[in-house]
C-alpha cells in the first residue's frame, strides 16, 4: 500500500539534484564511526534502490517521464 501511494514521490525526491548535493554534503560532514557502514540517510536510499529496482528504472528514466 505504502509502495502504491508513495513510491514516485520517493523516487522524485531522491533523484532530485538539490536533494542529491544536500544528501552528499551531509555525508561529508559526518565524521561518526558508522558513517560508512550506517550512512545518513542510507535507508531512504535503500528503499529507493528497492523501488526504482522494482520498476527497472534509473532516476534518468524518471526525469524523461
Amino acid at each position: 500500500m505504502a509502495y502504491d501511494h508513495f513510491s514516485y514521490d520517493v523516487e522524485k525526491a531522491w533523484c532530485n539534484n538539490d536533494v542529491q548535493r544536500l544528501i552528499r554534503e551531509a555525508r561529508a560532514a559526518d565524521k561518526s564511526t558508522t558513517a560508512k557502514v550506517d550512512p545518513i540517510y542510507g535507508n531512504f536510499e535503500k528503499l529507493v534502490t528497492q523501488y526504482l529496482a522494482k520498476e527497472h528504472q534509473s532516476c534518468d528514466d524518471l526525469e524523461n517521464q
